[in-house]
């Protein structure tokens, strides 16, 4: 069994900045949540949005872009605390409990007698449910923690755990 050993971080997982400050791919867990330093080597990055690996081979760079269906890239992440600007560095999300931006119009219920219903990663970095909340269209890249009743671009709670 691995040991994670975490150093001393002077930088809050809320720090966005214009060069680097720790090492590509460092790993950090704050509040139960696990983070990974990347770099986005697109566009702007907002708050709450999905983001996956820029180009294939090319480690700890990432993008806001369409991804859906089985064939396409898994995304790394959601960006949790801060906005990260276009080529610039900063913490995303790749296991916790987080928001989501709704990206259709969809109502779903949680709670009960349901089994956690699996969100994917839509177009453009927004979230939506994974055909009949089985999770067999896409890549699942977390659950669902709070009902969504039909209001696209809102947020939502998830748990997410991307594997990354």
């Amino acid at each position: 069994m691995a040991f994670f050993k975490q150093g001393l971080f002077t930088e809050s997982v809320s720090a966005v900045t214009a060069t680097p400050s720790v090492e590509l791919g460092t790993r950090r867990i704050v509040d139960g949540c696990e983070y990974v330093y990347m770099y986005n080597g697109a566009t702007i990055a907002d708050q709450r949005l999905f983001v996956k690996p820029l180009t294939a081979g090319v480690e700890y760079t990432f993008s806001v872009t369409t991804v859906s269906g089985a064939g396409n890239v898994k995304a790394c992440g959601v960006v949790a605390n801060q906005t990260i600007a276009a080529e610039s560095y900063g913490w995303v999300m790749t296991k916790g409990y987080t928001k989501g931006i709704i990206g259709g119009a969809v109502t779903y219920s949680v709670g009960g007698a349901l089994a956690p219903v699996p969100v994917i990663q839509g177009a453009a970095g927004v979230i939506d449910i994974a055909t009949g909340g089985t999770g067999t269209t896409g890549n699942v890249v977390g659950f669902l923690t709070s009902a969504i009743s039909d209001v696209t671009g809102t947020s939502v709670g998830i748990y997410v755990n991307t594997g990354f």
